[in-house]
């Protein structure tokens, strides 16, 4: 399996420190990872470089995976004149509809928004339908494999890097209330882009005590 991942998720999964967990769920391999050519510079060279240990964690992680090769030029053109869609993600839309098979972990809603939202996409829609994965299934993914009392630490210790997982966890997060909210967060999203994303169907394994 090809695994293609996104800044905005990378990042996130970094502060919380759950890059390997999300790995395991998906059952792929750090060899198996593709990111952005631009990423680790865009990330860890800019003036928003992330704290530590955030940052080395990425470095590393960065230098274990491969890099995402050319997309198809017309896709590209097509996906970039698309108000709503940035540069990376258009890149990874385009290579994700090139390589059967292949996932797109992404935590940019609006780019899938507007993908989903564009008529003269329909193709590519129709060709990456149910292989992308948004930050908040990946999240429920893990909390259910792993156990809300394996994670929930790490989910509060970094809930400033993320809106959607603030309003998530709230000010009391129960086990219930974050398995309520993040499918709340799916629901919605899956209403905005059609078959885009990928199934939910993720079996709870009690794994530590909640």
């Amino acid at each position: 399996m090809k695994l293609f991942l996104d800044n905005d998720a990378a990042l996130k999964l970094a502060a919380l420190d759950l890059l390997d967990e999300a790995l395991e769920v998906l059952g792929a391999t750090r060899e198996e990872v593709f990111i952005l050519a631009s990423a680790p510079f865009a990330i860890l060279k800019g003036k928003k470089r992330p704290p530590e240990p955030v940052a080395s964690r990425l470095d590393t992680f960065f230098g274990q995976v491969g890099r995402a090769g050319g997309p198809n030029a017309d896709d590209l053109k097509a996906l970039q004149s698309t108000p709503g869609i940035d540069a990376g993600e258009a890149i990874l839309f385009s290579l994700t509809a090139a390589e059967p098979g292949s996932i797109l972990l992404t935590g940019d809603k609006r780019s899938l928004r507007a993908l989903a939202g564009a008529e003269a996409h329909e193709v590519l829609r129709r060709s990456i339908a149910g292989r992308v994965i948004c930050f908040e299934q990946i999240l429920n993914r893990i909390v259910r494999h792993q156990g809300f009392g394996a994670v929930i630490g790490k989910l509060v210790a970094a809930i400033s890097w993320d809106k959607s997982l603030a309003a998530i966890l709230g000010s009391t997060p129960t086990s219930h209330s974050v398995d309520e909210g993040l499918a709340s967060y799916i629901r919605s999203l899956r209403d905005e882009t059609g078959a885009l994303l990928a199934a939910d169907k993720v079996p709870r394994v009690a794994k530590h005590p909640r």
